[in-house]
Parts: structure tokens; sequence; C-alpha cells
């Protein structure tokens, strides 16, 4: 296994659809032995947020990237072995939260 991508939402709000409006955030773990390019971009579900992202050769992680609310969204982890290579060791996309 190449990598680990984490997501945590803040838990402090409460009631229904609490979680579409709380801070979250999402690291990009590097569990090989050498740097790898990665990008990890994290989208709120709110439109007028946006996207954060982190991007580079790392050899242990990618981000963290931080949204101020955004529960429902989604993070895209993409992992290379150079800048050049044609084919993503990792190429995920997953949501932010279960909604």
């Amino acid at each position: 296994m190449f990598h680990a991508t984490s997501e945590w939402l803040d838990q402090r709000g409460s009631g229904f659809g609490a979680a579409n409006n709380q801070p979250v955030c999402s690291i990009l773990d590097n569990n090989t032995s050498s740097a790898k390019c990665t990008e990890l971009k994290l989208c709120s579900n709110i439109i007028a947020d946006g996207c954060t992202q982190d991007s580079g050769a790392f050899t242990q992680y990618a981000g963290p990237v931080h949204q101020k609310r955004g529960g429902c969204g989604e993070v895209t982890a993409i992992m290379k072995t150079s800048s050049g290579a044609s084919t993503a060791l990792i190429d995920a996309v997953r949501g932010t939260t279960a909604c």
C-alpha cells in the first residue's frame, strides 16, 4: 500500500446539516521509501468556497489542506513516481464525509 488519505471533520456542531458547515482537512500519506510527486485537492461542497490544494515531491505527506466548511465535499489524491510519469500510483477521489 502506497498511501493513506485521511480527512477530519470538526464535529462540534450539532443538528441536521451541521456537517456541511464544519471545518474539514485532509492529508495524503506517503508510505514509500522515497519522495513521490503528489497532489492533494480538497473541495468544499459549497461552490463559493472553491478548493485548496498542496502538490509537489514529498517524502512523508502532502497537506494538510483545509476548508473552513465543507462536509460532503470531495478529496482528490494523485501520486506518481515523477512529474512526467504517464501513469499514477494513486488516482483516488472520495467524499470528505458520509453524507
